[in-house]
């Protein structure tokens, strides 16, 4: 059975949300142990998650992080997970909290999923340019990407792209 662990800052609403418990009430739990680790321990949506999935919480990180480097958050950052799994996977892909957490876990595998169009947001909203450059290196710690649509892809590789990693759409 492969372990999984998945980091998620909450489950309040929203399309990554909705799209998180969709994918959990899919999954086959025979194949799939999955651990669940939400920053937020408010969560509206939280009876519509399959009771298969083990749930966790950690501390989110203070919020002036948001405009810290993301190497130098790496560097201070201790992990709260100590169970090593198969595959670590930041879900939400916005948030710095999700992302350390989902690199510093003791995993063979890190994904990162990929809601967004990232030339898109970069035109159109200022506040995720200057959030992105803050954030943007730790696509560099992932081995693989998902990305929710093609276009969203595109966009993506077009930033990020690198050989030595594979992207999938879903």
């Amino acid at each position: 059975m492969k372990k999984i662990a998945i980091f998620q800052t909450d489950l309040n609403f929203g399309g990554i949300q909705k799209s998180l418990i969709n994918l959990l009430n899919n999954i086959d739990y025979k194949k799939y142990e999955i651990d669940l680790y939400l920053t937020c321990q408010d969560n509206i949506f939280m009876s519509d998650l399959n009771k298969k999935v083990n749930v966790f919480y950690i501390k989110p990180l203070p919020y002036l992080t948001r405009v810290v480097y993301f190497n130098i958050l790496k560097l201070f950052y201790k992990s709260q997970v100590k169970k090593e799994y198969d595959i670590a996977i930041d879900f939400n892909s916005y948030s710095m909290d999700t992302a350390l957490a989902a690199v510093k876990t003791k995993a063979r595998k890190k994904i990162i999923w990929v809601h967004n169009d990232i030339d898109l947001k970069l035109n159109e909203e200022p506040k995720y340019r200057t959030l992105y450059k803050f954030f943007k290196s730790k696509y560099k710690y992932f081995d693989s990407y998902v990305a929710v649509s093609n276009g969203a892809l595109e966009s993506f590789e077009r930033h990020h792209c690198d050989a030595d990693k594979e992207y999938n759409v879903i």
